[in-house]
C-alpha cells in the first residue's frame, strides 16, 4: 500500500511543497494539507490539496468518528476560498491507490490554473 508521505515526496519532485503557509480566522487556523503555488511571473495561485481520511486518526476504534463526511468541511473550505485559494480535495484512498495518477492531476490543475 502506498503511503500519504509517498505522494508527497512525488509531488516535490514536480513544485515546491510549503508547509508553512495557513489561514487565520477569528475562530481557527487552519492548515493545508499540501499547499502548492505559483507565485512566478506576476501570478499568484494557491493551491490546497486536501487528503480526507474517513476517521479521526486515533487507536480507539470504538471511540473513532467519521471526518470529512458530507458538508462537513464547507467552513474550511470557504475560509481558503475567501482568501483566493483553491481546494482540491482526495479521499485517503485515492492516494493510496492511485498516486501518480493524483500527482498528474494536482499537476495539470496547476498548470492549467497558471495560464488562465
Amino acid at each position: 500500500m502506498i503511503s500519504c508521505n509517498t505522494y508527497e515526496n512525488i509531488l516535490r519532485k514536480l513544485f515546491k511543497i510549503y508547509d508553512d503557509r495557513y489561514v487565520l480566522t477569528k475562530k481557527n487556523r487552519y492548515e493545508p494539507d499540501i499547499s502548492l503555488l505559483n507565485e512566478k511571473d506576476g501570478i499568484n495561485i494557491f493551491l490546497d490539496i486536501e487528503i480526507d481520511e474517513p476517521y479521526e486518526g486515533i487507536n480507539d476504534i470504538k471511540n473513532r468518528k467519521p471526518t470529512h463526511f458530507r458538508f462537513a468541511d464547507i467552513n474550511r473550505n470557504n475560509e481558503f476560498k475567501n482568501r483566493g485559494w483553491i481546494v482540491i480535495r482526495f479521499a485517503e484512498i485515492q492516494i493510496h491507490q492511485n498516486q501518480m495518477d493524483v500527482a498528474v492531476l494536482s499537476q495539470m490543475s496547476l498548470k492549467h490554473l497558471s495560464t488562465i
